[in-house]
């Protein structure tokens, strides 16, 4: 017997953030980033 039991309803959120972090945060993330590298960059000049 397996010392771990998985509920699929936490297989699905697992999923469901994975999902998030792919469509909604990293692309966020990126902008916020190049943004900041970019007036950083215009700073320094």
């Amino acid at each position: 017997m397996s010392a771990y039991v998985s509920d699929p309803t936490d297989h699905e959120a697992t999923l469901r953030s994975i999902e998030l972090l792919g469509n909604e945060v990293a692309p966020r993330f990126r902008a916020e980033v190049a943004k900041r590298v970019a007036a950083a960059a215009t700073a320094i000049v």
